[in-house]
């Protein structure tokens, strides 16, 4: 055999087994064999099957390798499909696979019992295959549904839970910083307050918050202020790092003092902040004089 012939056959292979894998997987249980034999023969080019003949055969191949479906007879010896669904539904692994009961036609209250135990459906003997087939696909369908929505669920939760730290280490490294860094909104008011903003300004985050930034300047700059708000309003920019600048605070005192202020703006749904990063430089200023001084 040729190499190119032998290769031929090994993707073959190959692309036979992952069209086999990709099939849905069913496990159908059931003590009549001819049963078995008519879902074999009606479903085996669709999906792929486990056939069990008792309760106790179809719990031990579930736990082996765990169906994407279950078929299950109710009158069965020994153990019925009821106490077979049961157990299956004790199992963690196996309890969130649908069940589909095999009833005998007309036996409402044994549909009505495995609707009531939770099974997802039911199909009646004799078998109509054409109805079980479309059944079983219906469910896998929706089954596949609910597996993509809890995947979407569990992404979003995972997002959710890293935003929360994240915001849980933003809020900490704010909080420890000296500086003042404080947020306000696109009419002025103030939305964040860290503990340096506290330490400078000395008001208490509870008495701040929603008021205007205006009140932590002396009124010579509030109308520098609202100007340079509407400049950043306009700006067509989502980000705007300003430079560094030096103005004077006011403090809950009454009393003026020297600061370094930066400004970036953001936005989030549509609504733009300013979050500035205020630095005391009181300090500094009084070693600068007397330098000067002393230089003089």
């Amino acid at each position: 055999m040729s190499d190119a012939t032998q290769g031929k056959e090994a993707t073959q292979g190959k692309e036979a087994t992952q069209a086999t894998e990709a099939k849905p997987s069913i496990l159908a249980i059931d003590d009549m064999t001819q049963n078995l034999l008519t879902l074999r023969a009606a479903l085996g080019a669709e999906f792929r099957l486990q056939f069990a003949t008792s309760g106790a055969m179809g719990l031990a191949l579930a736990e082996a390798a765990p169906p994407d479906l279950i078929l299950l007879d109710v009158m069965m010896p020994q153990m019925d499909g009821y106490e077979t669904f049961r157990r299956l539904k004790a199992e963690p692994r196996l309890r969130s696979i649908p069940v589909i009961f095999a009833t005998v036609l007309g036996d409402s209250e044994a549909e009505s019992a495995g609707l009531a135990l939770g099974a997802a459906d039911y199909i009646t003997k004799p078998i109509n295959v054409e109805i079980a087939r479309q059944r079983i696909r219906n469910l896998l369908e929706r089954e596949r549904l609910r597996k993509e929505v809890e995947a979407h669920r569990d992404h979003l939760q995972e997002l959710v839970q890293a935003l929360h730290k994240s915001e849980a280490r933003h809020r900490a490294l704010t909080q420890s910083a000296h500086d003042a860094i404080i947020t306000s909104g696109s009419d002025g008011t103030i939305l964040g307050w860290n503990h340096g903003a506290e330490t400078i300004f000395g008001y208490a985050e509870s008495e701040i918050m929603g008021k205007p930034m205006t009140l932590l300047m002396p009124e010579h700059y509030r109308t520098a202020h609202i100007a340079g708000m509407n400049r950043f309003s306009s700006s067509a920019q989502t980000r705007v790092i300003g430079k560094m600048v030096e103005l004077s605070g006011l403090r809950k005192n009454g009393s003026e003092f020297p600061l370094e202020l930066s400004l970036a703006k953001w936005e989030s749904d549509d609504t733009w902040f300013v979050t500035g990063i205020i630095r005391d430089i009181t300090e500094r200023k009084q070693l600068e004089n007397q330098g000067r001084h002393l230089a003089a």
